[in-house]
């Protein structure tokens, strides 16, 4: 049986390695932007973003995006999706951007909104 020292021992190792991690994975992040800025591919408010997006991905562990649409029917559209990586959300604004019929937009939320449909269009209420 371990004793009290060697469990604080390993509490402070996983710790630190867990810590080690969020370094690593914050500094590769890092380096594809700086690859985007070079390259040109980003204005700087997207990086911003960006990098606000992986804070909250590292800080808490994910990031909550509230978004609205409105479809060509004129129904309006509101919901939210969570993220663990910044892969599922650059998946999932590409699917976005493909899909889109009509006026989108999403933002950051500290809490999920409720999913709802209503409107014009196919009797929609």
């Amino acid at each position: 049986m371990k004793n009290q020292e060697e469990n604080n021992e390993e509490i402070t190792i996983t710790k630190g390695v867990i810590e080690h991690i969020k370094e690593i994975v914050i500094q590769k992040e890092r380096e594809k932007i700086l690859e985007k800025i070079r390259k040109k591919d980003y204005r700087i408010k997207e990086l911003e973003d960006r990098i606000e997006l992986l804070t909250r991905i590292v800080r808490d562990g994910k990031v909550i995006i509230n978004w609205y649409s409105t479809d060509c029917d004129g129904a309006i559209a509101q919901g939210s999706v969570e993220f663990k990586t910044l892969d599922e959300y650059d998946k999932w604004l590409e699917t976005q951007t493909e899909w889109v019929e009509g006026p989108f937009s999403f933002e950051m939320g500290e809490e999920a909104i409720e999913s709802r449909t209503y409107g014009a269009g196919w009797g929609i209420n």
